[in-house]
């Protein structure tokens, strides 16, 4: 079995083997040894395995609710600990991975997944539908790389640290966002396979922006200013 930094060597191999810049890559080595080989360290960790990964990236979540990292740092991290995870565990390197169907391994959640899509069949257009599926498979995507692979475990931090990850891609739409995880969040607790609260971390951060339009007319502002004078 390759150490951890072997395995990180591996990984820096294949990214030499992308068209990546000079840039990018180093950025990536700055992410392995200052970032995750610390944490294998400081927690004992030996194989980076998708336990390990679930576990780190759980910290830097933490960290970006404390305003110690940014978001796309930790999409950084994320990538980073993926690509170590899979080449520990045999996996193929892959530098992109779509978050869609095929993201999800587990079979459980695609079945889900599929009832769920149903249930919105009975009430919303097929693009409407179209969009909360994707929705709710970026959700269970995220929970499957945390290592969740049913709903035995979900918690509302879980939740949490999804709209953490999602926000930066959403900032014009968070409330559509919060909209469709509360109705999946509904949906699972309405059928029973979650008992979860997580509506304090769904609350809208501000409210929708509203067109102001002048209440005078320039002439009429005049008017008034000299009335005062």
């Amino acid at each position: 079995m390759q150490t951890i930094n072997e395995a990180i060597e591996c990984v820096l191999e294949y990214l030499l083997e992308l068209p990546l810049s000079p840039g990018t890559i180093s950025r990536y080595k700055i992410h392995y040894r200052h970032d995750i080989v610390p944490y294998c360290e400081a927690n004992f960790i030996n194989i980076f395995t998708d336990d390990a990964m679930a576990g780190f990236l759980k910290e830097q979540l933490a960290m970006v609710t404390d305003g110690k990292i940014c978001h796309d740092t930790v999409l950084q991290h994320r990538k980073a600990a993926t690509m170590l995870a899979d080449c520990m565990q045999g996996r193929p390197l892959v530098w992109k991975h779509k978050t869609n169907e095929k993201a999800m391994t587990c079979d459980y959640f695609r079945k889900i997944l599929g009832e769920y899509k149903i249930h919105l069949s009975q009430t919303l257009s097929a693009g409407t539908i179209k969009y909360h599926i994707g929705i709710a498979r970026q959700l269970f995507a995220f929970l499957e790389s945390c290592g969740l692979y049913d709903f035995n475990g979900l918690a509302s931090e879980n939740i949490k640290d999804f709209i953490t990850i999602a926000a930066p891609k959403h900032k014009s739409s968070m409330k559509t966002l919060t909209g469709v995880i509360k109705k999946v969040l509904a949906y699972l607790n309405d059928v029973g396979l979650i008992s979860v609260n997580a509506d304090r971390y769904l609350v809208n951060p501000a409210p929708s922006r509203k067109k102001l339009f002048p209440c005078f007319t320039d002439d009429e502002a005049d008017a008034i200013i000299k009335l005062n004078k």
